[in-house]
């Protein structure tokens, strides 16, 4: 992080947040990120976030190998999905971003529904399915 302070990168460092403190900041974001280090079995890492981050209808860069968190985001009206090597185009898609942010253009997340990932619905869809399994006595 000091290396970034001598730098044009806008840096604001945040002591500890509460869980409703950190949701609050990733609904008050222009962007989000999540990172994946490209090692075994880092594909099929899924972090909370990826959720959070789709129902804040924000840009998502993903950083991270092919796996779940990047499957997860596919649908998503607004994302970068790169692999860890993939420099080059995660500098390209930052720069679409800052241009298309300059530009006053806006994502329209119309017909986005990430409500298939809450809680609630993944818990009745388990139900669901436990409902349907023969009763054995």
């Amino acid at each position: 992080m000091a290396r970034l302070e001598n730098t044009p990168v806008r840096l604001i460092l945040h002591p500890y947040l509460d869980h409703s403190g950190a949701v609050d900041l990733v609904r008050s974001s222009d962007a989000l990120s999540l990172l994946l280090a490209g090692v075994p079995g880092a594909g099929r890492v899924v972090p909370a976030k990826v959720f959070e981050s789709m129902a804040a209808r924000r840009t998502v860069l993903a950083i991270a190998p092919p796996g779940e968190a990047r499957d997860l985001l596919v649908d998503h009206p607004s994302r970068g999905l790169f692999a860890p090597a993939e420099t080059t185009a995660v500098a390209d898609f930052l720069a679409q971003e800052i241009e298309r942010k300059a530009r006053g253009e806006s994502i329209s997340f119309d017909g986005y529904d990430p409500s298939r990932f809450d809680r609630r619905h993944q818990a009745g869809m388990l139900a669901g399915l436990l409902d349907e399994l023969p009763n054995v006595n």
